[in-house]
């Protein structure tokens, strides 16, 4: 699943694109942005959550997925953080709650 400026039901909210409710995807979702990408529910991949240089992800509950999260800027979730594998950002990572991963950072791709 790909994320651009065109997908459907977001929003350009001036420092962030917004997307109300959650973001759920049975594939990889990659996120293709100049901002960060703010999803007032979850993001849930089965497999990894991949945003793109000058992007970062920001949830208003969890974010999880079930190999890696990489972001080019920054991380931040309203309770938790959970890769089965690796979570690296090019800036900070914050949760309201906990972080996990699986393995620590590790290219997956």
């Amino acid at each position: 699943m790909k994320i651009t400026k065109d997908y459907s039901g977001l929003k350009y909210i001036g420092w962030a694109y917004e997307l109300q409710g959650d973001l759920i995807s049975e594939e990889t979702i990659e996120i293709e942005l100049d901002k960060y990408l703010y999803v007032t529910g979850c993001i849930k991949s089965k497999f990894s959550i991949i945003a793109k240089a000058g992007c970062g992800i920001k949830a208003g509950s969890r974010i999880e997925a079930g190999w890696g999260i990489e972001a080019g800027r920054g991380i931040k979730a309203g309770l938790g953080i959970k890769a089965g594998a690796g979570i690296k950002a090019g800036s900070r990572i914050e949760a309201g709650w906990v972080i996990e991963a699986g393995w620590g950072y590790r290219d997956w791709e």
